[in-house]
């Protein structure tokens, strides 16, 4: 199960640096860590000069801040730690070029990928049993925004709840 994360973890960093180093999707360092424009800028690294090590690093930093993160609303002006910076900067490119909604946009991204990244750890192996009963009740909690959002297969989420379910279950036996 390692070997799969590890994996996961390589396949995301790859694809990541081959869409800001490959394609021409600009980067404008005015506006790196705001949503829309508004808001002060977040510190923010242009991604050009991270090499793929620390690229890996913020990705597993930002996996890792997910455990404890919380879900956002409103306005997301500010990059969660749960958020790498070159998720930040896709989520940021995605937004910029929506006519309307963007604000919605960027907390609907950002809670999906909380939940994933959640999801993920709640599966690894490395999980104690606490932090996965904890995960467990914190998915369990965000479930009905990814089934109402229409994010997660109706099918999948109901397996799911099971499997959340039954992760508390166990614990109370």
């Amino acid at each position: 199960m390692k070997i799969l994360i590890t994996a996961i973890t390589a396949v995301i960093t790859v694809a990541a640096v081959f869409l800001f180093l490959f394609t021409r999707i600009p980067f404008d360092a005015e506006r790196a860590g705001r949503v829309n424009g508004d808001g002060p800028a977040a510190e923010s690294t242009d991604l050009r000069s991270m090499s793929e090590s620390d690229i890996e690093e913020a990705q597993k930093a930002a996996a890792r801040a997910a455990v404890t993160g919380k879900p956002v609303a409103g306005t997301v002006a500010q990059r969660p730690d749960y958020v790498s910076e070159i998720e930040w900067q896709v989520f940021q490119n995605v937004v910029r070029n929506q006519p309307d909604g963007g604000d919605a946009q960027m907390a609907t991204l950002v809670n999906k990928l909380l939940f994933f990244k959640k999801k993920e750890a709640w599966e690894s192996p490395a999980a104690t049993p606490k932090q996965r009963r904890e995960l467990a009740r914190q998915m369990l909690g965000m479930l009905s925004f990814m089934t109402s959002g229409r994010h997660i297969n109706p099918d999948e989420a109901r397996r799911l709840e099971s499997r959340l379910n039954a992760e508390l279950t166990l614990v109370q036996k």
